[in-house]
């Protein structure tokens, strides 16, 4: 059952390793309402994706191989593989972390990541957390 809560217009680029995690928070985002929401098992398969689509948001683990959050945010912030539109370096990132080590958030403030969010993911903290970053 989709909820409509103002998410209807946007796509989400889910990147998570645990398939468990992608399916629990993807099904939450299709709670939410979201048009659009793809998912990529890794930070290589995530620059794929963003070499074919555009997306509103991207929700990203922190930890995960062979390329991590921390080096997926750098590449797409350089424009590495992101061929088709610059603008793509700009989506917004929301990182996705079972602990919070601070040298990963400033990593993560360094490279202009909009928001961060502890695992395990809760419903209510989601929805916040996306309404304050996409303005809804």
């Amino acid at each position: 059952m989709t909820v409509q809560m103002g998410f209807e217009p946007f796509s989400i680029l889910l990147v998570d390793d645990e398939v468990v995690v992608r399916g629990l928070v993807k099904a939450m985002l299709e709670k939410l309402g979201f048009a659009q929401v793809d998912e990529a098992a890794d930070g290589s398969a995530a620059l794929r994706k963003l070499d074919q689509n555009s997306y509103s948001l991207i929700l990203c683990d922190v930890h995960m191989e062979p390329i991590g959050g921390i080096d997926f945010l750098k590449a797409l912030r350089q424009g590495a593989n992101v061929r088709y539109s610059p603008s793509k370096s700009r989506t917004p990132v929301i990182f996705l972390s079972g602990s919070a080590d601070t040298d990963d958030l400033y990593k993560a403030r360094q490279l202009g990541v909009q928001s961060y969010i502890l695992k395990p993911v809760v419903f209510d903290a989601l929805k916040k957390r996306l309404s304050k970053v996409l303005k809804v």
